[in-house]
């Protein structure tokens, strides 16, 4: 069981809005509308001619100000879809004749949106993974001499690939190209002796092609090749790949690239000399790089922008040893993975299928770059309930085939462009050839831009552009209506003219100097604002009392209400007193004039009465009550008593009855086209009534059809055409609208009439389905409608017409929403107008009608639009030939059911109404939603009244449940009079003696008479002597401006603040205008008589701020300002050099502790130049002897003075009243210590030993460098030295030879 609980507020609303809130609109002072418009969604423009107030603000701010609702300029964002083709399968859509390049998966494909600064416009992107997708798969293999094995593998591999993907796509597409290194230099046979081809970088063998044949052929020729170094030139041949799009026959399907080695990768062409960078453009020539010794190899980002722009998705099929490097490789690159080859890759195919429902299996979506000042969010709705956002927000992991998910996407401007062009961005899917164009219009100007008047006679005769209410002056001149020319001023002479007293503040800082006049600031608020010639005045920086600007404002007070009728409308606050004699305002808060005494007190309240309550009811244990009897909603009837500017709250009960009772229309479009349609509608009777039986066992249905309007250029008007328009085929003459059975529960009955029915012919798409709408709701006896659920569905494969559209045929009379049915046939189709749609929306909530549009899903989104604008409607979705209607009749009757929307009649001027639900599991809502709960439920509602009606009467409102012909009647009495009023006397004698009604306490003086009491006759006074009595010293103010003029009497005014009041007897005094000190009148020490502040005891001083009593200033020795100064109101003025609170401190006081040195050191210590003397020179001194300085008392005075051993004595000095000069003396010294001869000697010693030592080192050190240098030279002359004998003069050979004479040689 669900309950609706709603609060309804009735009640006068005396509202005084304040904008505290920063308001961007009006402190951004922008100058033109473009200006205004670029702060935010929030700021709007007036262009209303004379405008005073700032023109940039909020919309309900510029209303409130008094600009026109033509005159706002507010330009809102929009969401425009202008391509949204429907997802296609290729197993159901066409089968195989449907071109890739026909496939759609995502929707819509275009949008357009106009975004304004700081606004955001939402879409969805919906995915649906298509079956049977094209695949586009190229196979790059590296082919070194080691892949020789993997090669053998691959011959197969077209044919193998189509079979294992079969149940993928039949549409398989494969190419193969191969890649090895760049060839610095030419070689033959890389692999000599053994046999290889020539080195290559890249080689495109065979363009992707369906013939596996062809490619095991292919593939057959090709022989590894060899190279120096492990890294291959991979990232070249994927470049060129994927950017060759027409050589390698890529088409715009899904694209993969199988890049297959054994090896790592490399970006070294600066070892081979090669520096330029990659152009990333193709350069292929007889299938082959041609450029690989020319550019550098390309960087990771390029080889990621490359495949992305491409849609290109990359399995890296690589060995064991190399899987870790392309893993860190394939994190980079969006939509790629990695597969591992085992030594003898026989499982290559296994590993391609295995990474492509890898990498197909996950949905990211990527937008093209964004222009400045604009950003994009998107939030993914996944499978199994799964949403993200964020980065995760982009992607939908494990898609399978036909599986369906949704992407949320909202862009956001945050600036306008510098020249407000549109730009074009495009949200891809990666790894497919679909994306999603979406053009951003950007609002940086407003329309009425466009109708600006140059050189226009409002801009002071033609000086300026009149342009959004304002002048755009033209160049040199200047001012709100470029009314001054800037050669005419100095722009010192204008900023003289904007200083006030000659200072230097141009317009008090508070505006802009503009042809010589101030023109001040805008604030946020606009209740507060600068004045003044020169804005040096405001009305918000006056002094705060009880958290008010000025005091507290009473507006009972303030109000001055002369009755008890005006008092209690000013707000349900004020109370007034019928007390006779009563003399402060009788109109007041209630506890004030109970405070003053008043014991006879009006003061009405508002109050709830029920009159109906009936309980509700339970349909299915009823037995004979009537439609009409059966409750939902209690209580029935209420009375409310209300008071201006108070609500009453009451609580409404909604429980929906089981087994309600259902009338069911159903209005079929009867449009040739509808044919098929038309049989399966044949046995909806019956077969309804069983489906719906649970619902309802009370089910009625009756049968309606339309056309068209039977006026050119709608249907043809030829008498051939009339009879048959479908001719040569055989149908119906054309109607507009026609009623065919009356609700009825006899389900044979309406197969019957149905079964009677043809369709018909006319010429254009949409149909008169609002004429037919519009006369089935409002002709209810005809129809049958009874006081149940009533439902309407409207079954249609076209559009709508709508009022304006019967002009085309000459039709201009504005639909009256009568009934015009003669025959069961719609008479004055061809004299009045379609409905609008707002007629069409009262007249359904009028009648309490819920309708469902049954549609084709090629209209679903136009009445989906439709449905949003009508309350408790709903839209299905028609199959081809209709039948899933009832189905859909089912679901839709479900969803309207459960949902209660409360609505209610028109309210009398002056009165509001508010909602509150508190609907299922705890949910309540306020405002639009306050009026309705889902799944059904409960809540409160409040009514509150701004004004009384002109005659006070009563009025009575009602609250409907939308759909139920049921209804909570409030009758409301407003409370615009006292009780008091009742009890008049009339001619009272308490009137001076009959010259006047007593009422409510106070005298209402008959004509001419006059006064408090009616005492006074206007014939007996002439008006110069009655003031004449009421001038103070024969001046000219008439009760000093304080009060009126009654009887030649002053009736002083009134305050706001009841404490503050005027008195005299020409109110000439007053008890809040004295002097103040502390922001306290009198300084909270006295009272204000007669603008004069009588001080209290102790208090003196023209605002009381000035105590007697001199506490405040005695000082520590208790004399007042330690003698040294005087007390004045209550604070120490010092004398001579003496300063602090009390005059105690003494900066410049140095020579007194000099002074007094010589007393204290002879008197304590018998020592110092008065030693002789001290007895007749020191009698003045007092001296207190304490053990150490730091037991001397805490006083400013403290001395330290060196003797005659230069130690260190400390005191401090006070002087008494007697002159004595009491001082305290520590008897402990601090004498400076001797020094120690022994460490110093040691010292000085030490350092010369230590001098010394350094000296001798540093001596030893020279001498064995300079020594060693020599011996370096002499060794070298030596090695230089080469002497020849020839050469040397004194040269004698060491060897002397002897002859034997004797010797005669060998015998």
């Amino acid at each position: 069981m669900r309950v609706l609980l709603i609060s309804a507020l009735l009640g006068f609303v005396s509202h005084v809005s304040s904008k505290t809130d920063s308001n961007v609109c009006i402190s951004a002072n922008a100058k033109t509308c473009g200006e205004c418009i670029q702060i935010g969604p929030q700021c709007a423009w007036c262009k209303d001619p004379g405008f005073k107030p700032s023109r940039c603000d909020d919309k309900d701010s510029l209303e409130k100000a008094g600009c026109t609702q033509l005159g706002i300029e507010n330009p809102q964002g929009t969401v425009t879809i202008y391509e949204n083709k429907p997802v296609t399968n290729r197993k159901i859509d066409g089968g195989q004749n449907l071109r890739p390049d026909e496939i759609t998966q995502i929707h819509p494909q275009k949008l357009t949106l106009n975004l304004r600064s700081g606004e955001s416009q939402k879409f969805t992107l919906t995915f649906k993974r298509g079956e049977d997708y094209p695949i586009d798969l190229y196979f790059l293999m590296d082919l070194s001499d080691s892949m020789q094995s993997n090669l053998e593998n691959v011959k197969n591999l077209g044919t193998e690939l189509a079979k294992a993907m079969q149940h993928i796509t039949k549409d398989l597409r494969i190419g193969f190209g191969s890649l090895l290194e760049k060839p610095f230099i030419p070689v033959k046979n890389p692999c000599f002796p053994n046999d290889c081809s020539a080195p290559f970088s890249y080689r495109n063998v065979l363009n992707l092609t369906n013939n596996g044949t062809l490619f095991t052929q292919e593939v057959s020729k090709q022989k590894t090749s060899g190279n120096l170094e492990s890294s291959e030139a991979g990232f070249e041949a994927i470049m060129q790949a994927a950017v060759c799009t027409e050589v390698i026959g890529w088409r715009n399907v899904i694209r993969l690239l199988v890049f297959s080695t054994d090896a790592g990768f490399a970006g070294d062409g600066k070892l081979g000399g090669i520096v330029r960078p990659n152009k990333e453009k193709c350069h292929l020539e007889n299938n082959m790089y041609t450029k690989s010794n020319y550019f550098d190899t390309p960087t990771i980002s390029q080889l990621v922008d490359t495949l992305r722009d491409n849609n290109i998705k990359t399995i890296f099929a690589v060995t064991e040893q190399f899987r870790d490097a392309y893993q860190e490789l394939s994190a980079q690159i969006p939509e790629s993975t990695v597969g591992t080859l085992s030594i003898n890759p026989s499982s290559v195919v296994q590993l391609i299928i295995d990474a492509y429902y890898s990498l197909s299996s996950e949905v990211i979506l990527e937008n093209s770059k964004l222009p400045a000042g604009v950003s994009i969010s998107y939030v993914s709705h996944c499978k199994n309930g799964v949403s993200e956002k964020g980065e995760f927000g982009r992607k939908c992991p494990s898609v399978s085939f036909g599986d369906e998910v949704t992407f949320d996407i909202e862009i956001k401007a945050t600036g306008c462009p510098s020249e407000s062009k549109s730009e074009t961005i495009k949200i891809n899917l990666l790894g497919f050839n679909e994306n999603v164009e979406i053009v951003l219009n950007f609002i940086c100007e407003c329309e009425c831009h466009k109708d600006g008047i140059p050189n226009s006679l409002n801009c002071s005769n033609g000086n300026g552009t009149l342009e959004c209410g304002l002048c755009r002056c033209n160049e040199g001149r200047i001012g709100r209506l470029c009314e001054c020319s800037q050669d005419e001023f100095l722009t010192d002479d204008l900023d003289a003219n904007c200083r006030m007293n000659n200072g230097t503040d141009i317009c008090s800082n508070n505006g802009e100097c503009v042809c010589g006049t101030c023109e001040c600031k805008k604030r946020d608020n606009p209740e507060e604002r600068y004045s003044g010639k020169f804005c040096e005045c405001d009305n918000f920086n006056c002094y705060y009392a009880n958290n008010r600007l000025c005091g507290d404002s009473n507006a009972c007070n303030s109000a001055n209400a002369e009755t008890c009728r005006k008092c209690v409308q000013i707000g349900p606050q004020c109370a007034w007193c019928k007390d006779s004699g009563f003399e402060p305002s009788r109109c007041d808060y209630n506890n004030s004039l109970g405070n003053a005494n008043c014991t006879d007190i009006e003061y009405p309240q508002g109050m709830v009465t029920i009159n109906e309550n009936k309980p509700v009811t339970n349909h299915k244990k009823r037995q004979t009550q009537s439609s009409d009897e059966i409750i939902q909603i209690q209580p029935q009837k209420l009375t409310l008593n209300l008071r201006k500017g108070e609500s009453q709250k009451f609580t409404l009960k909604f429980k929906r009855a089981e087994d309600y009772p259902i009338d069911l229309y159903f209005l079929m479009d009867l449009s040739d086209s509808m044919q098929s349609n038309l049989e399966n509608v044949k046995n909806l009777g019956t077969e309804l009534a069983e489906a719906m039986q649970d619902i309802a066992k009370d089910l009625r249905i009756g049968f309606g059809s339309f056309l068209e309007k039977l006026v050119m250029p709608f249907i043809l008007t030829t008498p051939k055409y009339q009879k048959n328009p479908c001719f040569p085929n055989d149908c119906s003459a054309p109607f507009s609208y026609k009623h065919v059975l009356n609700l009825t529960d006899n389900g044979t009955l309406f197969a019957q009439e149905v079964s009677k029915q043809k369709t018909s012919g006319n010429l254009d798409s949409p149909e008169a389905g609002f004429d037919a709408i519009m006369q089935a709701a409002v002709c209810t006896e005809v129809i049958g409608w009874r006081n149940v659920a009533r439902l309407l569905v409207f079954s249609t494969d076209a559009g709508f017409h709508f009022a304006g559209d019967g002009k085309l045929g000459g039709v201009v009379h504005p639909n009256d929403g009568k009934c015009h049915l003669e025959n069961n046939m719609y008479t004055k189709n061809n004299y009045f107008d379609y409905p609008t749609i707002s007629q069409l929306v009262d007249t359904l909530n009028n009648n309490n009608i819920q309708t469902i549009f049954v549609v084709t899903e090629q209209f679903r989104d136009l009445y989906q639009n439709l449905s949003t604008l009508i309350p408790k409607s709903a839209v299905g979705t028609l199959s081809a030939n209709s039948s899933n209607v009832i189905q859909l009749i089912i679901d839709a009757y479900n969803s309207l059911s459960s949902e209660v929307i409360l609505e209610n009649s028109k309210l009398p001027a002056g009165v509001n109404i508010s909602y509150i639900s508190h609907c299922k599991h705890g949910v309540s809502g306020s405002g639009e939603k306050g009026q309705k709960c889902s799944n059904i439920s409960i809540g409160d509602e409040k009514i509150m009244v701004t004004e009384c009606p002109s005659e006070g009467k009563s009025e009575t409102i009602r609250i409907n449940p939308l759909g139920f012909n049921e209804s909570v009647e409030i009758v409301l009495n407003f409370i615009c009079e006292c009780e008091c009023h009742k009890d008049r006397i009339l001619n009272s004698q308490n009137c001076s003696n009959g010259h006047g009604t007593l009422e409510c306490g106070i005298c209402r003086c008959n004509e001419g008479r006059l006064g408090r009491l009616c005492e006074c006759s206007q014939a007996d006074f002439l008006t110069d002597d009655l003031d004449a009595n009421c001038r103070m010293n024969n001046g000219t103010d008439i009760c000093s401006n304080n009060g009126e003029c009654v009887c030649g009497t002053c009736e002083c005014e009134k305050r706001d603040n009841p404490v503050e009041r005027y008195s005299g007897k020409f109110c000439e005094c007053d008890n809040f205008n004295c002097d103040r000190s502390n922001d306290k009148l009198c300084g909270g020490h006295g009272r204000c008589e007669c603008r004069k502040c009588i001080c209290d005891a102790n208090y003196t001083g023209n605002a009381c701020e000035c105590p007697l009593d001199t506490t405040t200033c005695l000082a520590s020795n208790n004399l007042v300002c330690n003698g040294h100064g005087t007390c004045e109101c209550g604070v120490c003025k010092c004398k001579d050099q003496f300063e602090g609170p009390t005059c105690e401190i003494c900066p410049t006081c140095s020579r007194i502790c000099t002074q007094y040195k010589d007393c204290v050191e002879c008197q304590q210590f018998g020592t110092g130049s008065k030693k002789q003397t001290c007895g007749e020179e020191c009698k003045s001194f007092s001296l207190k002897p304490v053990n150490t300085k730091e037991e001397l008392p805490k006083q400013p005075n403290h001395c330290k003075e060196r003797d005659i051993d230069d130690c260190w004595f400390f005191f401090t000095y006070t002087t008494k009243n007697d002159d004595k000069i009491e001082v305290h003396v520590a008897e402990k010294k601090e004498c400076p210590s001797g020094p120690d001869i022994i460490p110093i000697v040691a010292g000085v010693v030490a350092g010369i030993v230590l001098i010394g030592l350094a000296l001798l080192l540093i001596w030893k050190l020279l001498m064995v460098i300079h020594d060693r240098r020599e011996f370096a030279k002499f060794e070298k002359e030596k090695m230089n030295a080469r002497w020849d004998t020839g050469d040397n003069p004194i040269y004698k050979s060491a060897v002397t030879t002897v002859m034997n004479p004797k010797y005669e040689g060998k015998s």
